[in-house]
């Protein structure tokens, strides 16, 4: 029986129960049972796991054949069980050791599995038998650039270009490996290289956007990262860097949109959510970042930076009105249980432990906060001058709020945040605050 797939009148499910009939009036027939695996592994949304099944009774009726060790291995990669497909491309091997395909596909997966040198060795193996293949030299090319042997990899990358120049992926790749080299000038040219052999190569276009970013071309950055979110929407990579430029440009509405959409393909992507957040908060939202933080608390409650970013807000909202003192102690001390050896939690403990009034709780965390970050800076120092003030220890209040507003003008003169700490402390210890820079 012959099945034409691709002409008119015969639709895949058509040619599917074709297939699937005939094997089942044939079960021994070892060339419809590799075609039923092909056919499930080639369709729009292959089914792996029924190619699994034809592929294994083509092996049971053909033991020695390589090919469909490779098509079983090939099947068991892509549904993700990489020790079944290293199984099945090591016994390819094992029946015919100068098969290429095979050396080459066992170095894929083993990449994957970040066993380089063994990969690396394929590779070798897979380019001494067919040395005239470009893909198995970007392959190699991939692999040392991961282990970190860039000189090497741009020998491979160069000879894969040479064997096929219209490879945009080998161009892609050695751009990656020239910006890891610091050369940045030939990685956007090799970038460049591969989006006109291949416009539609979305990579390419968000590795290009990192490479002008690098360079300090923001513009030409977010119009690289658009265009990649352009081509795939869902590409989350080309969204997080592209909202991450906004956020370097205080475009935060922007980046609450990409931060948005990324929460929306992965609700499980919790950086992405406390960068929602903090947007919200630069935004003024300050209900929608303290509902924002508390979902991300409830849904990583493991997590110490969401305890210690709501905190914060709660603690030093620049309107009163959503401020919690009690809460943020306790989140605080939560976010200081979690992550203990993290030097900046404290800090927000003690300034909770100010805002719900405990003076010398406040102080004795913040000097623990001090001995830790290397003598702190006014983050730690305007309050702690507020909370020697509230103990009526005027002196040791004003060296703080000195210091605090000296470094502050030196350091971070503006910095809203610490504006807002150093009117505060200003007013409270009677100090005529330094005029606005």
């Amino acid at each position: 029986m012959v099945i034409y797939w691709g002409e008119e009148g015969i639709h895949r499910q058509t040619a599917v129960q074709l297939l699937e009939d005939a094997q089942y009036q044939r079960p021994d027939d070892f060339q419809l049972n590799v075609a039923c695996a092909s056919y499930f592994g080639q369709m729009d949304s292959p089914q792996w796991a029924d190619a699994v099944q034809y592929w294994l009774i083509a092996i049971a009726l053909r033991p020695p054949d390589v090919r469909v060790r490779r098509g079983l291995a090939n099947a068991y990669l892509n549904q993700g069980k990489f020790d079944d497909a290293i199984i099945g491309y090591r016994k390819a091997i094992e029946l015919d050791p100068d098969d290429p395909i095979a050396h080459n596909a066992l170095g894929g997966v083993l990449t994957k599995q970040k066993k380089l040198v063994e990969a690396i060795a394929h590779y070798r193996k897979a380019i001494e038998l067919d040395p005239d293949s470009s893909g198995y030299r970007r392959n190699l090319g991939m692999a040392l650039d991961a282990q970190g042997q860039w000189d090497e990899a741009l020998v491979a990358f160069a000879k894969a270009i040479e064997l096929n120049q219209n490879d945009a992926m080998a161009w892609m790749i050695r751009g990656a490996t020239y910006l890891h080299l610091g050369q940045v000038d030939k990685a956007l040219a090799d970038y460049s290289k591969a989006i006109e052999l291949n416009p539609k190569f979305a990579n390419a276009w968000i590795n290009r956007g990192v490479a002008y970013q690098k360079q300090g071309h923001v513009d030409k950055a977010l119009a690289d990262y658009s265009k990649a979110i352009e081509l795939d929407p869902n590409r989350v990579m080309a969204l997080s860097n592209r909202a991450l430029a906004y956020l370097g440009l205080g475009q935060w509405a922007k980046a609450a949109a990409d931060y948005a959409r990324i929460v929306e393909l992965e609700p499980q992507n919790g950086g992405a959510r406390l960068k929602l957040a903090s947007c919200s908060v630069q935004l003024g939202c300050y209900q929608q970042a303290l509902d924002d933080y508390g979902q991300i608390v409830e849904r990583f409650p493991k997590a110490a930076l969401p305890h210690n970013d709501l905190a914060w807000l709660l603690a030093t909202c620049p309107d009163t009105k959503f401020r919690d003192p009690v809460r943020a102690v306790e989140l605080a001390k939560k976010a200081v249980e979690l992550a203990p050896k993290d030097v900046s939690y404290p800090n927000t403990l003690g300034v909770a432990e100010y805002r719900a009034g405990d003076w010398k709780a406040a102080i004795e965390t913040l000097q623990k906060s001090l001995k830790l970050r290397q003598g702190g800076d006014s983050f730690d120092w305007f309050f702690l001058a507020m909370a020697h003030w509230q103990l009526d220890q005027k002196d040791e209040a004003r060296k703080w709020f000195d210091q605090a507003a000296l470094w502050t003008k030196k350091n971070k003169p503006e910095n809203e945040e610490l504006k807002r700490f150093r009117a505060e402390a200003a007013d409270l210890l009677g100090v005529q605050a330094p005029p606005e820079p």
